[in-house]
């Protein structure tokens, strides 16, 4: 089996959706936003 790439991303909005999708209290919604916005800085980047 080959190994999978990683590509870590060390940027402060990114780490900020992150802590959002830890919280056990995040609400669906809440949740839905901070990966869209995961995603669209993934992309830029």
């Amino acid at each position: 089996m080959s190994a999978v790439p990683v590509h870590i991303v060390d940027h402060p909005l990114v780490h900020d959706a992150l802590v959002t999708l830890r919280d056990e209290t995040t609400t669906p919604q809440h949740f839905r936003t901070a990966a869209t916005r995961i995603s669209v800085l993934l992309a830029a980047e």
